[in-house]
């Protein structure tokens, strides 16, 4: 069978009610494109409704973000590419609705090596890597790769991300927020932390300038915390720094 533009092969064990045509998977071995996982759960019948309830157990210790990221968002490119492992409970009603009305996706991840599919992203992460090492100038410093963990939870066509922690050398950040699938929409809030002082982030005579606040921006004695958000939309992200918070340390 088909699922968007990837196939997907399984093999499995079940029990089906004959009465009701119930369905009880014990083991399902699945390969979704380049992504392995296994599953296990039900598909049944609610009464008073039409159609069945799919309640699934998943986990995956070979599988790729960006192959999961294709059944979500329309998209050429996926927002997001890298090896994952994840845990996640799925939960799909019945009815005829659209299947973000009546999806509820909750677990955990962790991605390695991930790059993001959109430049503007993608530049602002070797930046960030950059400015990390304190070496703002380096243009070799480029194409940097992000190591990714955090929670989800995906409901009425929103991802919610009560934490998510992402690190590439020099810089570790730590964020929380949600994700509109439908209009690719982001609203996330976090802190940046950085090996470099604030003086090392830049170059020439801005660096001179800011060597007096290296103390104000220090997390714990050594490198810098910068509190950050990120809005606009995963085609069009908006950066920016919470001057207020950054300076109040929460």
């Amino acid at each position: 069978m088909r699922a968007g533009a990837l196939s997907l092969e399984t093999t499995f064990d079940a029990v089906i009610d004959g009465t009701s045509g119930d369905v009880f998977l014990t083991t399902v071995d699945a390969r979704l494109g380049a992504s392995t996982f296994t599953t296990s759960g039900a598909i049944v019948g609610v009464e008073g409704v039409s159609g069945k309830r799919v309640t699934l157990d998943v986990q995956g210790d070979g599988a790729r973000i960006e192959d999961f990221m294709r059944l979500a968002v329309d998209a050429e490119r996926p927002p997001l590419s890298g090896a994952m492992r994840f845990q996640a409970r799925l939960d799909i009603g019945p009815g005829d609705v659209d299947l973000l009305d009546k999806l509820w996706l909750t677990g955990n991840f962790s991605v390695e090596d991930a790059r993001f599919g959109s430049h503007v992203v993608q530049d602002k992460v070797d930046e960030l890597s950059r400015r990390g090492q304190g070496a703002a100038g380096d243009e070799t410093v480029d194409d940097v790769v992000s190591n990714m963990k955090g929670e989800f939870a995906l409901k009425d066509g929103r991802m919610s991300i009560p934490l998510v922690t992402f690190g590439v050398t020099g810089a570790t950040v730590q964020m929380a927020g949600v994700y509109g699938i439908r209009g690719g929409t982001l609203d996330f809030r976090g802190d940046v932390l950085l090996d470099a002082p604030v003086s090392q982030m830049v170059t020439g005579v801005k660096s001179w300038l800011l060597k007096p606040f290296d103390a104000l921006f220090r997390e714990q004695g050594t490198g810098t915390r910068v509190a950050i958000k990120v809005e606009g939309t995963k085609d069009d992200p908006k950066f920016g720094v919470e001057i207020g918070r950054t300076l109040s340390g929460r």
